[in-house]
Formats: structure tokens, C-alpha cells, sequence
């Protein structure tokens, strides 16, 4: 998964979704660990940033649209938060009361469901949660996925912490 983040990272989304699309669709046992799910949500992150990134484009944004809803990271209405990272070295985190967890610090991933916060104020609720021997801010995306049963709908707000 970490070759996906270098792709995505450099700009070759279509290898980075092919190699997750890879992984999720492997076998493996379920569980809090399971890389099926980590690679959906890193899938889902990355198609987010293309929805957002071309919100007047409509074939982009049906065939984009189409794959985020084969990832089946919302299966029915609902909303995700992903959070993601590049500095793998840092663990991030969003300190929040409510909502299923999956975090994946490893890979620069932190996602929470069913949040009752606006994405602006999971923004600010974004945490360094390792001791850190750098004074660096880590850079962060935090991506917000809105499921109405038949449409998505996607925002995506960059900030820094640390």
C-alpha cells in the first residue's frame, strides 16, 4: 500500500487506485487490521481529491463517482471522514466523542464515521498524537464523504498540525 501512496503522491492516481483496488479486492481475515478496508479507505481519499479537484467536469465526475461507490466505503447513506497524511513517521488523529474508528497511522490514515462535527471543526479537532523528535508541522487532508443512498458528495480541506 505504501507504493499506492508514493504513486498518488507523485500524481499517478491510476496506478495508485489500481494497486488499492488490488489490495481490496485480496484475501484476508477481517479484523481492525484488515488491509481490505485500509486500501478502501486510501482508495476513497484519493477519489476524493479528483471529485473535488473537478467538480464542472460530468463524465469525470459520474466515472469517479461510480468507482467511489465500488469501493463500498458507505454501503448506505451516512458520512465518512478520512484523514490523511504523508509524513508516515507522524501518527494523526482527530479527537472526537463518537463514531467507528479505523486508524491506520502506519499509512498516514485516520478515518471516523458518523461524526456529529462540521468538517471544519474535525479540522480542528486534528492532533499529533506521537512524540515527535522534529518541530516540523505535519501537513494533512482531511476529506469528508456524504452518502445519500444514491449520490456522494465529497469535500476535501487541507491543513497542518504539530
Amino acid at each position: 500500500m505504501r507504493l499506492a501512496l508514493a504513486a498518488a503522491a507523485s500524481g499517478r492516481t491510476d496506478e495508485a487506485l489500481r494497486i488499492l483496488r488490488a489490495v481490496a479486492e485480496s484475501d484476508a481475515q477481517p479484523g481492525p487490521n484488515d488491509p481490505r478496508q485500509q486500501a478502501r479507505l486510501l482508495g476513497s481519499a484519493v477519489i476524493a481529491r479528483l471529485l473535488a479537484a473537478s467538480p464542472n467536469d460530468a463524465v469525470q465526475t459520474e466515472a469517479l463517482t461510480r468507482q467511489l461507490k465500488q469501493l463500498q466505503v458507505l454501503q448506505t447513506p451516512g458520512r465518512l471522514y478520512v484523514l490523511t497524511w504523508e509524513s508516515l513517521g507522524d501518527a494523526l488523529g482527530i479527537v472526537t466523542p463518537a463514531g467507528d474508528v479505523v486508524d491506520a497511522a502506519g499509512l498516514g490514515l485516520y478515518a471516523v464515521s458518523s461524526p456529529e462535527l462540521s468538517l471544519s471543526a474535525l479540522k480542528a479537532l486534528v492532533r499529533v498524537r506521537n512524540e515527535r523528535a522534529s518541530a516540523e508541522r505535519v501537513h494533512f487532508r482531511l476529506h469528508e464523504l456524504v452518502f445519500d443512498g444514491s449520490h456522494f458528495q465529497v469535500q476535501v480541506v487541507a491543513g497542518e498540525v504539530g
